[in-house]
């Protein structure tokens, strides 16, 4: 029984640091998109019983700031944005336009930073998501639900090289 416990445990780490590797995403700096507007990731997790937490990754090539104004899903409609206001996990619903994403930057939601907030019980294999910004421009991204925090992209862009 030991030795059978012992095997199933090596074999669940395995899975496990598969799916971790699988999750992360390193890619070169974002100035391949220069003078885009890129949605990098578009994230879903149930939240509560009745809807999802949205994360997104934005990154803004463009020369101007972007604000956002609105964020839609397809299957779930506009998403309400959010943040975390104590450390007792109680959120509050932020008006659109305090989300700004800088010329040359970008913005990465976070649980701790803002979020998306979705009402539905059902996720659905992949959904379309608008990004609209004050200026009349749109983004768009494939969106994935996944089940609980540990299975989202793990997001990060390799140090700058030093001359």
């Amino acid at each position: 029984m030991p030795m059978r416990l012992a095997t199933l445990t090596v074999a669940w780490a395995a899975i496990a640091s598969t799916s971790i590797a699988s999750g992360r995403d390193l890619h070169d700096s974002s100035s391949a998109y220069e003078g885009t507007v890129l949605v990098e990731h578009a994230e879903f997790i149930p939240f509560g019983s009745d809807g999802f937490a949205g994360y997104l990754t934005i990154w803004n090539g463009s020369a101007s700031d972007k604000v956002i104004r609105s964020v839609e899903v397809e299957a779930f409609g506009k998403a309400d944005l959010a943040k975390r206001v104590s450390d007792d996990v109680v959120r509050t619903m932020l008006d659109t336009s305090v989300v700004t994403v800088p010329s040359k930057s970008e913005l990465h939601m976070d649980v701790d930073t803002v979020f998306l907030l979705l009402d539905g019980s059902s996720p659905i294999d992949s959904a379309q998501v608008t990004v609209r910004f004050d200026d009349g421009s749109t983004t768009l991204a494939k969106g994935r639900f996944v089940t609980d925090r540990t299975s989202l992209t793990d997001h990060h862009h390799p140090a700058a090289a030093k001359p």
